[in-house]
């Protein structure tokens, strides 16, 4: 989903390799009558600035993902429709 994706924080590629992150517990939520895991996490030392939050279907195949980054903004990633950026808001 994010794989070559052009303004795409560091901090946020570098979560696969160096798992250096703050994350919340997932958590249920709905998206257009379906069960989906939302799942929270920001940079360690710098919460503040720069997070994410990734929603999810329960066999995994589909996701949405929100970068909030102080310095480039707000992103989205995986195409969410209205109900999943409903569902990515904090």
């Amino acid at each position: 989903m994010i794989k070559g994706k052009p303004g795409l924080p560091f901090w946020v590629r570098a979560l696969v390799r160096q798992p250096q992150y703050v994350a919340l517990a997932s958590e249920e939520v709905a998206v257009s009558g379906e069960r989906r895991q939302k799942f929270r996490a920001c940079e360690a030392g710098h919460c503040e600035a720069s997070w994410l939050v990734i929603v999810y279907s329960a066999d995994g195949k589909h996701a949405v993902l929100k970068v909030s980054d102080a310095k480039l903004g707000v992103k989205f990633f995986g195409n969410p429709t209205p109900d999943e950026l409903a569902a990515l808001a904090d």
